[in-house]
Protein backbone atom coordinates (compact mmCIF):
# COMPACT_ATOMS: atom_id res chain seq x y z
CA UNK A 1 0.00 0.00 0.00
CA UNK A 2 2.86 2.52 1.21
CA UNK A 3 4.92 1.49 -2.10
CA UNK A 4 1.33 2.10 -4.09
CA UNK A 5 0.88 5.82 -2.43
CA UNK A 6 4.86 6.72 -2.78
CA UNK A 7 4.79 5.93 -6.77
CA UNK A 8 1.45 7.80 -6.98
CA UNK A 9 3.14 10.85 -5.55
CA UNK A 10 6.51 10.56 -7.37
CA UNK A 11 4.03 10.78 -10.28
CA UNK A 12 2.29 13.69 -9.20
CA UNK A 13 5.11 15.56 -8.09
CA UNK A 14 6.50 14.38 -11.76
CA UNK A 15 3.73 15.72 -13.23
CA UNK A 16 3.79 19.02 -11.71
CA UNK A 17 7.38 19.95 -12.58
CA UNK A 18 6.32 18.83 -15.71
CA UNK A 19 3.89 21.63 -16.30
CA UNK A 20 6.12 23.88 -14.37
CA UNK A 21 8.64 23.49 -16.91
CA UNK A 22 6.30 24.10 -19.78
CA UNK A 23 4.71 26.54 -18.09
CA UNK A 24 7.87 28.61 -17.63
CA UNK A 25 9.13 27.44 -21.23
CA UNK A 26 5.59 29.41 -22.59
CA UNK A 27 6.90 32.05 -20.35
CA UNK A 28 10.21 32.54 -21.95
CA UNK A 29 8.99 32.27 -25.42
CA UNK A 30 6.37 35.04 -25.01
CA UNK A 31 8.72 37.22 -23.36
CA UNK A 32 11.70 36.52 -25.98
CA UNK A 33 8.50 36.87 -28.50
CA UNK A 34 7.60 40.11 -27.00
CA UNK A 35 10.92 41.33 -27.72
CA UNK A 36 11.52 40.58 -30.71
CA UNK A 37 8.13 42.39 -31.82
CA UNK A 38 9.51 45.25 -30.45
CA UNK A 39 12.46 45.74 -32.48
CA UNK A 40 10.72 46.60 -35.44
CA UNK A 41 7.47 48.78 -35.95
CA UNK A 42 5.50 52.25 -35.16
CA UNK A 43 6.15 54.10 -32.12
CA UNK A 44 4.42 57.25 -30.61
CA UNK A 45 5.75 59.77 -27.76
CA UNK A 46 5.34 63.03 -25.81
CA UNK A 47 7.56 64.79 -24.01
CA UNK A 48 8.30 68.15 -21.54
CA UNK A 49 11.56 69.92 -21.32
CA UNK A 50 14.13 72.31 -21.05
CA UNK A 51 14.99 74.87 -23.73
CA UNK A 52 17.13 77.61 -25.12
CA UNK A 53 18.15 79.99 -27.87
CA UNK A 54 21.35 80.86 -28.89
CA UNK A 55 21.31 83.95 -31.37
CA UNK A 56 25.10 83.22 -32.15
CA UNK A 57 25.89 86.91 -31.08
CA UNK A 58 23.82 88.07 -33.93
CA UNK A 59 22.39 91.11 -31.34
CA UNK A 60 25.99 92.52 -30.36
CA UNK A 61 27.12 93.25 -34.71
CA UNK A 62 25.69 96.78 -34.41
CA UNK A 63 26.63 100.00 -33.53
CA UNK A 64 23.54 101.92 -32.79
CA UNK A 65 21.61 99.03 -32.06
CA UNK A 66 21.96 95.99 -29.25
CA UNK A 67 20.18 92.77 -28.66
CA UNK A 68 20.24 91.10 -25.03
CA UNK A 69 18.58 88.12 -24.17
CA UNK A 70 16.28 88.96 -21.32
CA UNK A 71 15.06 85.07 -20.86
CA UNK A 72 16.64 82.99 -23.87
CA UNK A 73 15.60 80.05 -21.48
CA UNK A 74 11.64 77.92 -20.97
CA UNK A 75 10.03 74.59 -21.13
CA UNK A 76 8.37 73.26 -23.71
CA UNK A 77 7.19 70.18 -25.09
CA UNK A 78 8.05 67.49 -28.04
CA UNK A 79 5.16 65.19 -30.07
CA UNK A 80 7.21 62.57 -32.13
CA UNK A 81 6.42 59.13 -33.59
CA UNK A 82 8.65 56.96 -36.26
CA UNK A 83 9.02 53.64 -37.57
CA UNK A 84 11.72 51.31 -37.06
CA UNK A 85 13.37 49.33 -39.91
CA UNK A 86 15.44 46.91 -37.38
CA UNK A 87 17.36 47.21 -34.38
CA UNK A 88 19.79 49.97 -36.01
CA UNK A 89 17.82 52.36 -38.26
CA UNK A 90 14.47 54.02 -37.82
CA UNK A 91 12.45 57.25 -39.44
CA UNK A 92 11.51 60.00 -36.80
CA UNK A 93 9.67 62.87 -37.20
CA UNK A 94 8.95 65.37 -34.38
CA UNK A 95 6.46 68.60 -33.44
CA UNK A 96 8.77 70.87 -31.00
CA UNK A 97 7.15 74.04 -28.94
CA UNK A 98 10.02 75.72 -27.33
CA UNK A 99 8.15 77.87 -25.04
CA UNK A 100 8.10 82.01 -24.89
CA UNK A 101 11.55 84.03 -25.02
CA UNK A 102 11.87 87.62 -24.59
CA UNK A 103 15.07 89.91 -25.60
CA UNK A 104 15.40 94.07 -24.96
CA UNK A 105 16.69 95.93 -27.42
CA UNK A 106 18.46 99.17 -27.38
CA UNK A 107 18.18 101.35 -30.14
CA UNK A 108 20.05 104.96 -29.81
CA UNK A 109 19.48 105.33 -26.16
CA UNK A 110 15.71 103.76 -26.30
CA UNK A 111 14.47 100.50 -25.31
CA UNK A 112 12.46 98.14 -27.33
CA UNK A 113 11.08 94.98 -26.11
CA UNK A 114 10.35 91.75 -28.42
CA UNK A 115 9.65 88.04 -27.55
CA UNK A 116 9.49 84.65 -29.70
CA UNK A 117 7.69 81.65 -29.19
CA UNK A 118 9.40 78.89 -31.42
CA UNK A 119 8.39 75.58 -32.50
CA UNK A 120 9.73 73.20 -35.00
CA UNK A 121 8.62 70.58 -37.55
CA UNK A 122 11.71 68.00 -38.33
CA UNK A 123 12.36 64.86 -40.09
CA UNK A 124 15.52 62.56 -39.13
CA UNK A 125 17.01 59.58 -39.27
CA UNK A 126 16.69 57.67 -35.94
CA UNK A 127 20.49 55.57 -35.76
CA UNK A 128 21.21 53.80 -32.93
CA UNK A 129 21.19 50.12 -31.33
CA UNK A 130 18.58 47.62 -29.15
CA UNK A 131 20.35 45.87 -26.34
CA UNK A 132 19.62 43.68 -23.61
CA UNK A 133 16.46 42.28 -25.45
CA UNK A 134 15.80 45.30 -26.89
CA UNK A 135 14.72 47.30 -23.66
CA UNK A 136 17.36 49.57 -24.14
CA UNK A 137 18.32 51.79 -26.94
CA UNK A 138 21.06 54.94 -27.09
CA UNK A 139 20.24 56.79 -29.93
CA UNK A 140 21.35 59.63 -32.67
CA UNK A 141 19.20 61.92 -34.59
CA UNK A 142 20.54 63.18 -38.10
CA UNK A 143 18.03 65.40 -40.72
CA UNK A 144 16.30 68.52 -41.78
CA UNK A 145 13.38 71.04 -39.62
CA UNK A 146 11.69 74.12 -40.74
CA UNK A 147 11.50 76.64 -37.79
CA UNK A 148 9.01 79.26 -37.14
CA UNK A 149 10.11 82.01 -34.47
CA UNK A 150 6.29 83.63 -34.10
CA UNK A 151 7.78 86.94 -33.49
CA UNK A 152 5.62 89.33 -31.69
CA UNK A 153 6.27 93.11 -29.62
CA UNK A 154 7.05 96.30 -30.40
CA UNK A 155 10.28 94.55 -32.78
CA UNK A 156 11.48 91.95 -35.01
CA UNK A 157 14.76 89.81 -34.94
CA UNK A 158 14.23 88.78 -38.48
CA UNK A 159 12.86 89.66 -41.68
CA UNK A 160 11.59 86.66 -42.29
CA UNK A 161 9.78 84.74 -39.53
CA UNK A 162 11.01 81.31 -40.60
CA UNK A 163 13.98 79.16 -41.70
CA UNK A 164 15.20 75.55 -43.05
CA UNK A 165 17.83 74.35 -39.88
CA UNK A 166 19.91 70.79 -39.65
CA UNK A 167 18.47 68.65 -37.03
CA UNK A 168 20.68 66.84 -34.15
CA UNK A 169 19.89 64.89 -31.42
CA UNK A 170 21.20 62.30 -28.78
CA UNK A 171 19.27 60.43 -26.59
CA UNK A 172 18.49 56.78 -25.00
CA UNK A 173 15.29 54.92 -24.86
CA UNK A 174 14.17 51.93 -21.95
CA UNK A 175 11.02 49.93 -22.37
CA UNK A 176 11.18 47.70 -19.88
CA UNK A 177 9.31 43.85 -21.32
CA UNK A 178 7.26 44.02 -18.27
CA UNK A 179 5.22 47.06 -19.26
CA UNK A 180 4.13 45.80 -23.01
CA UNK A 181 5.53 48.75 -25.27
CA UNK A 182 5.39 51.92 -22.95
CA UNK A 183 8.79 53.17 -22.20
CA UNK A 184 10.78 56.29 -21.81
CA UNK A 185 13.18 58.64 -23.14
CA UNK A 186 15.58 61.39 -22.33
CA UNK A 187 16.84 63.58 -25.52
CA UNK A 188 19.03 66.45 -26.63
CA UNK A 189 17.50 67.81 -29.34
CA UNK A 190 19.02 70.80 -31.53
CA UNK A 191 17.90 72.44 -34.68
CA UNK A 192 20.62 74.52 -35.97
CA UNK A 193 19.83 77.67 -38.56
CA UNK A 194 22.46 79.95 -40.75
CA UNK A 195 21.32 83.41 -40.51
CA UNK A 196 23.42 85.94 -43.07
CA UNK A 197 23.07 89.69 -42.51
CA UNK A 198 23.73 92.37 -45.42
CA UNK A 199 25.53 95.25 -44.72
CA UNK A 200 24.21 99.19 -46.50
CA UNK A 201 28.12 99.36 -45.97
CA UNK A 202 29.81 98.50 -48.94
CA UNK A 203 33.08 97.77 -47.60
CA UNK A 204 31.86 95.25 -45.49
CA UNK A 205 31.21 91.84 -46.08
CA UNK A 206 28.39 89.78 -45.80
CA UNK A 207 28.37 87.88 -42.33
CA UNK A 208 26.82 84.60 -41.52
CA UNK A 209 25.52 83.44 -37.96
CA UNK A 210 25.07 80.24 -36.59
CA UNK A 211 22.04 80.28 -34.23
CA UNK A 212 20.25 77.12 -32.39
CA UNK A 213 17.13 76.23 -30.13
CA UNK A 214 18.05 73.32 -28.15
CA UNK A 215 15.98 71.08 -25.77
CA UNK A 216 16.30 68.68 -23.15
CA UNK A 217 13.11 66.37 -22.36
CA UNK A 218 12.04 63.34 -20.89
CA UNK A 219 9.79 61.64 -22.48
CA UNK A 220 6.70 58.44 -22.35
CA UNK A 221 6.45 56.47 -25.53
CA UNK A 222 4.31 53.60 -26.91
CA UNK A 223 5.89 50.91 -29.64
CA UNK A 224 3.07 49.62 -31.46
Amino acid sequence: MIKKITISLVSILTLTASVAANDATSTQQVVQDAAKISSEGFYLGLGYGLSGFNDGDFGKEFDDFKVAPDNDTDSGFKLYGGYKFNKIVGVEGSYINYGSMDFKYTENGTGIATEIKPWSLNVAANLGYDFFDNQLRPFALVGLGYVAYAQSGQQTLYTTDSSLAGVFGLGVEYTPTLFQGVGFRLSYDSSITAVTMTYSDPTKDDKAFIQSLNMISLSAQYRF
